[in-house]
């Protein structure tokens, strides 16, 4: 019985453990990638490249011959079937799919909000080095993995559907690929 229960346990872990290393070595290989455009990297905590959207001080800096990038690394729950939607007053949510199979031929699927959350409000400037100072400083929000779609809530009027390289908040929405081709574009 208590062998069953170790075995079930650590099924549990490593089935939860794998995600995460899967988006790890995703980010690895944007370091190798970074490093082959001649960009630098620089982490501002021991593990930058984890991050956590609730912390509130930047992951990393991508140092570019024209600006350093400020990075703040921006985790989706169920990223393939969601839709997070980032508002105007620093909250967030994401908008879950559910699916409802009818009688009729086919099924129909809803996409219901999830728990409004209050996003902090970032710290780009956290360890910036005193050679930077004169170059441009831009704010990166990394989504890392990307769902389906990124919608910006204003207080009033409809919905935007972001893409990369759109400004909410004074912070440039990206996604690994789309960090990869600026910078290869700034070189």
């Amino acid at each position: 019985m208590v062998l069953a229960l170790f075995i079930l346990l650590f099924v549990i872990i490593a089935l939860v453990a794998c995600k995460y290393i899967y988006f790890v070595i995703k980010r690895s290989r944007l370091l190798f990638k970074l490093k082959k455009a001649n960009a630098k990297v620089t982490g501002t905590h021991k593990f930058w490249f984890l991050g956590t959207r609730g912390g509130e001080k930047c992951d990393f800096y991508v140092e570019t011959e024209k600006e350093i990038l400020s990075v703040k690394l921006f985790n989706c729950d169920d990223h393939r079937f969601s839709k997070l939607v980032l508002t105007d007053d620093r909250h967030f949510f994401f908008r879950k799919r559910a699916v409802f199979v009818s009688m009729s031929p086919g099924a129909s699927d809803v996409y219901v909000d999830g728990r409004r959350m209050s996003r902090p409000d970032y710290d780009f400037n956290y360890r910036p080095h005193v050679e930077w100072k004169d170059k441009a400083m831009k704010n990166v929000l990394l989504v890392n993995p990307t769902c389906r779609e990124i919608i910006r809530k204003p207080e009033r009027g409809d919905e935007i559907i972001l893409g990369a390289g759109d400004v909410i908040n004074n912070m440039t929405v990206m996604s690994l690929s789309s960090l990869i081709k600026y910078i290869n574009s700034q070189t």
